[in-house]
């Protein structure tokens, strides 16, 4: 019997600690007692735990398999993270954390495992944050919290977790941002908040946390911006917003948060936009809509809030067309149009029985034809792509055959020379095996590209080049379609511009800067100025930042650096001028809410990557 405890035990301990972990002595632990190797009573005596370099991670005593006594913890780099003392297996008495860089990061009194007294936290520029008071594991009485620069942020009071009293925050200028009554943890009572300016912004009162009477807002310029009325937190009564510049913008009446009666909008300048009515927050009725200069109107007719009758004209200020649609018996009929506000067409859609039918053609703001979509009955069945040369001519075109299953079952890609001359036309790639060429001119005297194909698809090496010098852009390697490997770009001075790996890349989310793509990004990468000087140092995972970036400047001075996980900034991040002086420091935490300790603006300075 006794052996088959220890065996159990032994099958135990590679859930207690990290695998990595040197634990002297030998422990196990089974319901929450601790015991020694071999041994069938409870242990009584110092663990020391090591970290796999073999510093001191943490260090303590048992008494009878349970935490009695000091225990310290430290980081991997050697230097102490936590210490306190336990009693019972609880944490008792003071208890203090600190940052790796010795800094001391919070200080908590704790009796009987819940925090009881006096907590102070510390940001890890030494600088006191905040503090609160507990009782028996809950906030309870005064707190008070600090910008880094050592102004306060908030105050108030806490009963059981709750806020109780009256709370104040500021802006980190100095300048009072709220002021808020609370009982029972609820928002209770008048709530004021005003602009970083000192200029007042919002006035509320709160009856036990519901929104109660008027409710009013104001531009930092001091303009009224929203006044309306709540009753136990839903809108109730005439609710009016207006412009920056004085003009009314919106106004109409609420029940129960239900909209009802007549609404109206207004253009900015002064001229009607729309009127109509609401029953139950449904549109109903006839409604009216103008253009900016009162020229123009379109009248449409609602039913239990949907359009029923009657072709509906929007309009930007400027007085260009933005959208148009007709209804006839709830049903969209012909074309449905939207413009850009430059009188460009945008987008132009045909229905058929309230069913997408023909085409759907999308156009970029200069008037370029970029998507053409085909529909039967609803069901999609074509679409073309167009690309275009830097001249506006068209490139190329990719057209893709669907068939009942929304699935594509061919693939047509065109190309066309600078001169509208064709130089290729593939069928589900099936032409295209092994390496094809094109080139930027008629005579094949610029190469454009090298690219492998296998079975159709992308395989083996691509090398892509500019148009003005021929010189090479980027190079690399597909597997089967997708961009695998080592993959280097190239300024157009042929100086090295980004280096990195791809483990199935599809080519999208590319960099708004350098249009690099960024999914399928793995291990380092590395880039450079095209003068030649180092660029960034940044680490990704499947795709995604993950690990340090640092950043230079064109001349050598270091821009920035800091840490992501997954995607997300975390932990501490620095700023310097291109002179090397610093521009910021601060702290991004998880939801990404950041603290800086410098106040600038904005407070984030921006964060870049090829």
């Amino acid at each position: 019997m006794t052996k088959t405890i220890f065996f159990f035990f032994l099958l135990l301990i590679n859930n207690l600690f990290a695998k990595s972990d040197k634990i002297i002595p030998s422990i196990v632990k089974i319901d929450g007692v601790v015991f020694k190797s071999n041994e069938e009573n409870p242990f009584t005596g110092k663990v020391s735990i090591y970290w796999e370099n073999g510093q001191l991670k943490e260090e303590g005593l048992y008494r009878d398999g349970i935490k009695s006594g000091l225990w310290k913890y430290w980081y991997m780099s050697g230097v102490i993270q936590s210490k306190g003392i336990f009693r019972s297996n609880a944490r008792t008495g003071v208890w203090i954390e600190w940052y790796e860089n010795t800094n001391k990061k919070i200080q908590t009194i704790y009796r009987n495992g819940l925090k009881s007294g006096k907590e102070i936290n510390w940001s890890d520029e030494g600088k006191k944050v905040s503090e609160y008071s507990y009782q028996g594991g809950k906030k309870n009485g005064s707190f008070r919290s600090w910008f880094y620069n050592g102004r306060k942020k908030s105050t108030g009071t806490y009963i059981d977790d709750g806020y109780d009293g009256e709370i104040i925050e500021w802006y980190e200028n100095g300048k009072k941002y709220r002021e808020q009554n609370y009982k029972n943890g609820k928002k209770d009572g008048l709530m004021f908040s005003w602009y970083e300016s000192g200029s007042k912004k919002e006035q509320e009162y709160f009856t036990s946390g519901l929104i109660n009477g008027v409710h009013q807002q104001w531009y930092e310029n001091g303009q009224k911006k929203i006044e309306g009325h709540y009753i136990n937190g839903k809108y109730d009564g005439l609710w009016t917003q207006w412009y920056a510049n004085g003009q009314i913008f919106l106004q109409g009446k609420y029940t129960e948060d239900m909209l009802i009666g007549e609404w109206n909008q207004w253009y900015k300048n002064g001229n009607k936009y729309f009127s109509g009515n609401y029953k139950n927050s449904n549109q109903v009725g006839n409604w009216i809509y103008f253009s900016p200069d009162r020229i123009d109107s379109t009248k449409i007719l609602y039913k239990d809030g949907k359009p029923e009758n009657g072709k509906k004209i929007e309009w930007y200020e400027n007085g260009k067309k933005e959208s148009e649609i007709t209804y006839v018996n709830g049903k969209i009929k012909g074309p449905v149009t939207y413009w850009y506000n430059n009188g460009n067409k945008k987008l132009v859609e045909n229905y058929s029985n309230n069913q997408l039918e023909g085409s759907i053609i999308k156009w970029d703001e200069q008037g370029r034809k970029f998507l053409r979509k085909k529909y039967s009955n609803g069901d999609l069945i074509e679409e073309k792509k167009y690309n275009y040369h830097e001249l506006g001519q068209i490139e190329s075109t990719i057209e893709f055959i669907y068939n009942s299953n929304n699935e594509v079952t061919n693939e047509i890609i065109t190309r066309w020379s600078i001169k509208g001359k064709l130089l290729s036309k593939l069928n589900n790639g099936s032409i295209w095996k092994g390496e094809v060429t094109s080139w930027w001119d008629d005579d094949s005297k610029k190469k454009k590209q090298v690219v492998t194909y296998l079975d159709g698809k992308k395989h083996g090496k691509v090398q892509v080049y500019y148009k003005n010098n021929n010189k090479l852009r980027y190079n690399g390697n597909y597997n089967k379609g997708f961009m695998n490997g080592k993959w280097t770009y190239y300024w157009e001075n042929g100086n090295k511009k980004a280096e990195g790996k791809f483990i199935n890349g599809n080519g999208g989310n590319k960099n708004k800067i350098t249009n690099i793509p960024t999914n399928g990004r793995d291990g380092q990468w590395l880039s450079w100025h095209s003068n030649g000087k180092k660029w960034s140092e940044l680490d990704f995972i499947d795709g995604k930042k993950h690990g340090y970036q640092t950043n230079w400047y064109d001349n050598g001075q270091k821009e920035l650096e800091g840490h992501y996980e997954n995607d997300n900034k975390l932990k501490t991040w620095l700023w310097w001028y291109v002179d090397g002086s610093p521009m910021q420091e601060g702290i991004f935490y998880s939801g990404g809410k950041f603290e800086g300790l410098y106040f600038i603006n904005p407070p984030v300075p921006e964060v870049t990557y090829p």
